[in-house]
């Protein structure tokens, strides 16, 4: 399927969320983390694995009330080891259940603060508990065809690292319209008004047809009527 998708709209939202990230980043570290502009992309499988190392560490956290879509966080193993470093004070050669479950923490800290920040234009927002897991970049599980990609970069200490964020199209074209992106969500609301003229007129709302019975908004608006009559028959 093809999705509407405004890439402008959601690297705005990707920008309100750096601060929020380097803030948990840190708090959840205590380290002193620098999260520079993040970069808003649609993407597929293939342009994204030539990016990444051959192995690496991948969150499921899918939306499933409000929205529903695949969602998709993927680490290197070195920005996870580092990580579980910071939080448990002692040093990790591998990834073994409990830097999955560091891992999963900080990633779930960034979900709910995306949450929170979409909740007044897409309120009850909530997503299943985050399945971490460490293979091959070709083993991980993308949402399928187009997508979007947010990448967050990262330093530490002179050491770039990046988290990456998957969001399906069906997903992302939800957030993308509810943030005011895109036609689609004009084309609604005009179908909406559209939809609520026809409905006055076929119950015989007193009040508008008074209203259009009125002099001068009569002009303008009888044509118009007219159309969404003629494109409702």
């Amino acid at each position: 399927p093809s999705y509407h998708i405004d890439i402008p709209t959601l690297q705005k939202l990707a920008e309100e969320l750096k601060p929020k990230l380097e803030e948990n980043a840190n708090k959840y570290t205590g380290a002193s983390f620098a999260v520079e502009n993040p970069v808003v992309e649609l993407c597929d499988r293939d342009k994204v694995l030539a990016r990444l190392p051959e192995v690496v560490v991948g969150i499921n956290a899918d939306y499933n009330e409000g929205i529903k879509g695949s969602h998709l966080y993927i680490l290197s193993t070195d920005f996870s080891l580092k990580l579980f470093t910071l939080v448990n004070n002692e040093e990790a050669t591998e990834v073994d259940d409990m830097v999955l479950s560091v891992v999963s923490e900080i990633v779930a800290t960034h979900v709910s603060a995306q949450i929170n920040q979409l909740d007044s234009k897409l309120p009850g927002i909530t997503y299943a508990t985050p399945e971490s897991v460490n293979e091959s970049k070709a083993m991980i599980m993308f949402p399928q065809g187009e997508f979007v990609l947010t990448s967050y970069p990262l330093t530490l200490d002179g050491k770039a690292y990046t988290l990456w964020e998957c969001l399906s199209g069906d997903a992302a074209e939800k957030i993308s319209n509810a943030l005011g992106g895109g036609a689609p969500a004009e084309d609604d609301s005009m179908a909406s008004l559209g939809m609520d003229a026809l409905n006055g007129m076929g119950m015989g709302a007193p009040n508008a047809s008074a209203q259009m019975g009125m002099g001068a908004p009569m002009g303008g608006a009888m044509p118009n009527m007219g159309m969404q009559q003629n494109m409702a028959m």
